[in-house]
């Protein structure tokens, strides 16, 4: 009897946890249904937005004005290539200034993104010539 009690119990508690989730999921498919998807679809669409602005209005076209409307004032590049961290929107300028006094010419062309909420994935192919040794003291990965 004993037994039965048990097996009895542990079905009961193992329906009521598929029922649980069951409705878990619908509500959480309510909720999506309810825009939250679109909203972070825009947001994705919008991050896309802001890191093309980066390479395209900053780097490839040198608007260092841009750089406050673009990157928050604690921003933090890691840039495997830079010995130090690039830190704030002065940091960024004098980043981008380094760029383009070494390749006046910089152009970069994004191939593809990927974004998924507040985070952006970026392929690029960046093209310049070198007119400076503005970058002799910093070792450039190359394709």
């Amino acid at each position: 009897m004993r037994r039965f009690i048990t097996w009895v119990t542990i079905a009961a508690l193992a329906a009521a946890a598929v029922t649980q989730w069951q409705r878990v999921k619908e509500l959480g498919r309510q909720v999506l249904s309810k825009g939250t998807t679109e909203e972070m679809s825009v947001s994705a669409e919008a991050n896309k937005a802001l890191v093309r602005r980066s390479f395209e209005e900053v780097f490839n076209q040198g608007n260092l004005d841009t750089v406050e409307e673009i990157f928050a004032p604690d921003y933090v590049l890691h840039d495997p290539t830079s010995p130090e961290e690039i830190r704030g929107t002065e940091g960024m300028r004098g980043y981008v200034s380094m760029y383009r006094s070494a390749f006046p010419d910089l152009q970069q062309t994004i191939e593809d993104q990927i974004a998924e909420g507040e985070k952006v994935a970026t392929r690029l192919t960046g093209r310049g010539t070198h007119q400076g040794n503005s970058l002799a003291s910093r070792p450039l990965a190359t394709e």
